[in-house]
């Protein structure tokens, strides 16, 4: 008979299949039918980074959720909800799903009609953001206060609201040292992103981000705090994402000013 008893002490068992599905990403839902103790060891990392883009992916975080809160408490750290369930009890769903998830680190939001709720609840719930792309205007005083809580911690942030409207929030919050916004209008642009940037002295990067498919010329504009950069982004939620982003780009862009290899107001940052 096949001895089916494990050979390896649980400790190195265990680092070996983490690390067999952290560099073979696609292996690790094979992985979890090996064992049960296999399952329980690799289950959380299938959600501690994870896409709710495809309605099957969606629906898995929400049945891991009811089933295993305390998963969801301590797995899912980085998330990104590109769209929403057109019914408001749909959305109520995933909104108290993810408040469960108290651990979460990185968020970014794609929808504009429900964030400021969810970001709401998530503040009540005692999450921290480190990382966050999406809408951030609240509209009033209630809204704010709870932002200022919510991302107290905040180091990263992409605005996907206009640059006037997001200003107060960004000069409010103590941690924040990377900021993006899309290029902002033609008229006051210039002018709102210079004097932002005299009232962030804590500053290191200010990323101005275009798609790909609008990437135009902007000889026009003359921004002279060698922080800001002109780059173009891959993925709409490349702002909290691990690897290789936008803001690495950025920092080498900046670095470069500093070295004196490039003048301070040469903003435009291409990847060599």
């Amino acid at each position: 008979m096949t001895d089916l008893q494990p050979r390896l002490p649980p400790e190195l068992e265990r680092a070996i299949f983490a690390m067999a599905a952290a560099l073979h990403p696609s292996m690790t839902v094979p992985l979890l039918l090996v064992a049960r103790r296999v399952l329980i060891w690799i289950e959380p990392m299938l959600y501690s980074s994870t896409i709710l883009e495809e309605e099957s992916h969606l629906d898995a975080f929400l049945r891991m959720v009811a089933r295993d809160p305390e998963m969801a408490r301590g797995a899912v750290r980085h998330v990104v909800v590109p769209f929403t369930r057109g019914t408001t009890a749909a959305q109520d769903t995933i909104r108290t799903a993810l408040s469960a998830c108290t651990r979460l680190d990185r968020l970014a939001v794609g929808s504009c009609t429900w964030s400021a709720a969810l970001l709401a609840d998530l503040s009540a719930a005692g999450v921290r953001l480190t990382r966050f792309a999406g809408h951030v205007t609240t509209g009033g005083p209630t809204g704010f206060s709870t932002l200022q809580l919510l991302f107290g911690a905040l180091t990263h942030l992409e605005v996907f609201d206009e640059l006037h409207d997001a200003t107060p929030l960004l000069t409010a919050l103590p941690c924040l040292t990377h900021v993006a916004i899309s290029m902002p209008t033609m008229n006051d642009g210039e002018r709102a992103v210079n004097d932002l940037m005299r009232s962030l002295p804590r500053l290191k990067v200010f990323c101005i981000v275009w798609s790909i498919n609008r990437h135009t010329s902007t000889s026009h504009f003359v921004f002279t705090d060698a922080r800001i950069v002109m780059c173009v982004y891959e993925e709409w939620f490349d702002a909290i994402v691990d690897g290789p982003s936008y803001w690495e780009l950025a920092e080498v862009h900046i670095a470069k000013k500093a070295r004196r290899e490039i003048p301070d107001n040469e903003c435009w940052a291409s990847v060599e």
